[in-house]
């Protein structure tokens, strides 16, 4: 075990480090989900905003809400400014898992599990992006180590350290719900169910689902039926593990020896159980929105899993190889816009100051609006008539309507991002 103090600056070396590699290509233009949550949550009038709208389930309500105090306080909703909330929440959250496993069960242990959570893809991904699930990542993961305090010496300050890092994660994403669950078997398992324990839970239920109510209905209306996916946990394991073969295959093994090491604890054993259900029963329900996204909670502790197994059976060295085979592939594109949202935008503008109307085919309306107001919907052919430019920031997907603007408009320029897009005018 290490010190507290060399702990702490191991933690810190990771939170920085982790920072360093994730801020490069910050700049860049929002993807389509950060996209829709600047434009309609975030670059608003009311900072009440994010508590009473909802895109489909595009709102994280508390991290939108942050994200809001940000642009009121700056008055900017830049990539930059915007990304700063979500990297310091994965910073934060490798730094402090560094800190608390080198601590507990030494900094070589420490130092591999930061590694693989930091290499992550879907952790990854999901943190240079403005979105909340590294938020509810870092939530979830102080929460839990805060339950690990708890049970050892109870203090008021652990008890409201608790109660508003698993607020904030549930207000931020319902899925932190199954971190709520997880606590709730683990002190059972343990038969240390308190009513201390029981008001903390209620007060986080009732605290964290009340950011919902303004948007409950318009979350209940996007509700757009079942799409049964047979593959789902098959993707769902591949991305908490690593995402390709090689990663996904060392990270894998570590677990499992991990799993096999601790199998005759219940707490193993009942956890295990209760997050396999819980998949298989979401798998089953077949919700449309169901995405393996929503699961990077548990990101921390497979990656904890892993690097205690191969620490055991002594094959820590294939970890670097893990890190670097699941890091890879995540540099394409890494500084690099998606859509062509960003560099569209002055086109826009210029045509709105003639006169002129803007027009979004298809997915641009969603993503546009992050940098410009006032780009018009393009459904159907016929409304191309009206357009003095029209924008496409994913051709592909919108063929149809892009096919028409080709014959319709006697201009057009293609702009290059990863997914290039094209612009039409009169």
């Amino acid at each position: 075990m290490a010190v507290p103090q060399r702990s702490t600056a191991l933690g810190t070396v990771a939170a920085f480090v982790t920072a360093a590699a994730y801020l490069p290509g910050s700049g860049r233009a929002f993807d389509y989900d950060g996209s829709v949550t600047v434009a309609n949550f975030v670059r608003t009038k009311s900072l009440l905003d994010p508590f009473r709208r909802q895109v489909v389930f595009n709102n994280h309500p508390a991290f939108s809400f942050i994200e809001h105090v940000v642009y009121s306080v700056t008055g900017s909703t830049s990539s930059w400014a915007m990304r700063v909330l979500p990297i310091g929440a994965a910073a934060a959250c490798v730094g402090l898992l560094v800190c608390v496993v080198a601590r507990r069960l030494g900094p070589a242990i420490g130092v591999t599990a930061g590694a693989l959570l930091a290499t992550n893809p879907v952790f990854l991904e999901t943190a240079r992006e403005v979105r909340g699930y590294s938020l509810v990542c870092l939530c979830g993961l102080a929460a839990t180590v805060l339950l690990l305090d708890l049970e050892r010496s109870s203090s008021r300050a652990k008890s409201i350290g608790y109660v508003a890092a698993l607020t904030l994660g549930l207000a931020t994403h319902l899925y932190t719900a199954l971190v709520l669950l997880g606590h709730v078997t683990w002190l059972w398992t343990r038969r240390r169910i308190s009513s201390k324990w029981r008001t903390r839970w209620l007060v986080v239920t009732v605290l964290g689902l009340t950011v919902y109510l303004g948007i409950l209905a318009m979350m209940v209306d996007a509700a757009r039926g079942r799409v049964f996916r047979p593959e789902f946990p098959t993707m769902l394991a591949g991305e908490l593990l690593g995402r390709q073969p090689v990663a996904v295959a060392i990270t894998a093994a570590g677990v499992a020896v991990a799993l096999w090491r601790y199998r005759t604890r219940r707490e193993t054993r009942s956890l295990a159980a209760l997050y396999v259900a819980g998949v298989v029963l979401l798998w089953l329900l077949a919700p449309r929105d169901l995405f393996p996204r929503f699961f990077v909670w548990s990101v921390p502790a497979v990656a904890l899993a892993a690097a205690v197994g191969l620490t055991s059976i002594r094959l820590r060295a294939l970890v670097l190889v893990a890190a670097l085979v699941a890091l890879l592939p995540s540099l394409h594109g890494y500084r690099s816009d998606l859509m062509i949202n960003r560099v569209a935008a002055p086109y826009v503008k210029s045509v709105q100051a003639r006169g002129g109307n803007a027009c979004g085919i298809g997915f641009a309306t969603e993503t546009l609006p992050a940098y410009v107001d006032g780009v018009h919907p393009v459904a159907r052919a016929d409304q191309l008539g009206g357009c003095a430019i029209s924008v496409a920031v994913l051709p592909k997907v919108d063929a149809a309507l892009v096919a028409v603007a080709e014959r319709v408009y006697p201009h057009r320029r293609w702009l290059r991002a990863r997914i290039p897009g094209v612009l039409f005018w009169r």
